[in-house]
């Protein structure tokens, strides 16, 4: 016993003196946020990355493609695992692999420039408005205020329709009188009127206890029934003029009108082939190496070998 623990004292110490010397070896990463970021020793330049089978430490390969033939023009395997930092260096990136080949002024003048969700934040919507990209970034309701997929609930499992929670479309709101009622028939009291959220002049309605409490539907109407008690529903009646509309509000209405659909419609068509090629055709599905430098070269060299298959293929349409 005493064997044992003599053994577990110079296990920690060994584990200790790790830590303390990758501390002095290597400095602090921290985020955008400016809060320092949890490291691995082994590789400090990796990340924690969300799978679905879990989390794992690794890199996150980003390529951007062309949309007429799925050539990557620009690849970089980053560490970060929030794609809403990678947004500047894959354009900086872009620009300067187009430059090295020639090309004059700024290579996204004359390009539309398609981003997923994963890409949007208010920063990054700024940017590309100021930079005078033509740029079409999703936010994470685009596909909710697509009018195409309106119909899209009704193929869900009917298991899953009755767990549900309700939403504001599910109260019965007059905009004329300003009442509402709940689902289960009962009248919400009307909060202060002249409320902006987010910019947006908003409505809300507030439920009574002694209606909400005993109420067989609480279930599906509160988040948390244990802390709150009562419900309460916004309803939303466009922008204050009071607020200038933010980059954000500015991408959404480019985005959800006619030509933003169609435009960004086509990402998929543009970049998934991509990942799919690289994976299902050429077998990448992990990288098999540690650090930046090496984990990078394995990502550009898979992507070399995607763009000469497409060369092999297309370019005698060209020559």
């Amino acid at each position: 016993m005493v064997e044992q623990e003599r053994q577990q004292r110079e296990t920690l110490r060994a584990k200790v003196k790790k830590l303390k010397c990758g501390l002095q070896e290597h400095a602090e990463k921290r985020g955008k946020s400016g809060k320092p970021r949890k490291s691995n020793l082994t590789d400090t330049k990796s990340a924690k990355m969300k799978r679905a089978h879990g989390v794992m430490q690794g890199y996150d390969g980003v390529a951007v493609g062309d949309t007429k033939q799925q050539v990557i023009v620009h690849a970089e395997a980053f560490g970060p695992p929030q794609a809403h930092e990678l947004l500047e260096p894959l354009g900086q990136g872009t620009r300067e692999n187009f430059q090295a080949l020639g090309a004059q002024g700024d290579s996204f003048e004359k390009t539309k420039l398609t981003a997923d969700a994963g890409f949007h934040t208010a920063k990054n919507m700024q940017r590309l408005f100021e930079e005078g990209s033509d740029g079409y970034g999703a936010d994470i309701l685009c596909r909710k205020r697509d009018p195409r997929l309106a119909a899209a609930a009704r193929y869900k499992p009917q298991e899953d329709k009755m767990a549900e929670r309700f939403t504001p479309k599910d109260f019965l709101y007059d905009s004329q009188t300003l009442t509402c009622r709940c689902p289960a028939g009962k009248r919400l009291y009307l909060k202060p009127r002249h409320l902006v959220i987010r910019g947006y002049q908003a409505v809300c309605f507030l439920g009574a206890k002694c209606d909400c409490g005993p109420c067989e539907l609480g279930s599906r109407c509160l988040k948390n029934p244990r802390q709150s008690t009562t419900r309460q529903v916004y309803f939303f009646a466009g922008r204050s003029p009071q607020v200038a509309e933010t980059f954000t509000a500015k991408m959404t209405r480019k985005i959800d009108s006619l030509t933003g659909r169609y435009i960004y419609g086509q990402r998929l068509g543009t970049v998934e082939p991509v990942f799919a090629n690289l994976r299902r055709t050429l077998g990448l599905n992990r990288f098999m190496l540690r650090g930046k430098r090496t984990v990078n070269g394995q990502w550009l060299l898979y992507c070399v070998v995607h763009n000469l298959l497409k060369i092999h293929r297309y370019s005698s349409g060209f020559a």
